[in-house]
């Protein structure tokens, strides 16, 4: 879980206007798995801190983890 990442979700919770979600997160850990590099993870219990990190900065607002698993498409590098 990148500063940037965590920033840019903070300011979406600004002002209260709806759920802020976050983007897709991969659940699983092979490589079909995931979709892009950087990308978010809950697969993991050594991901809990950027978790963390992304419940406190909208512990005030209706948020939403969007789970993903890229299925047959090719990993980007």
């Amino acid at each position: 879980m990148t500063d940037a990442e965590v920033k840019f979700l903070r300011r979406r919770a600004e002002g209260g206007f709806g759920p802020v979600m976050t983007c897709a997160a991969q659940i699983d850990p092979s490589v079909r798995g995931h979709r892009f590099s950087g990308q978010l993870g809950v697969h993991r219990d050594e991901m809990l801190p950027g978790m963390t990190r992304i419940a406190e900065a909208l512990k005030n607002t209706f948020s939403v983890v969007q789970i993903h698993h890229a299925g047959m498409i090719p990993f980007e590098q």
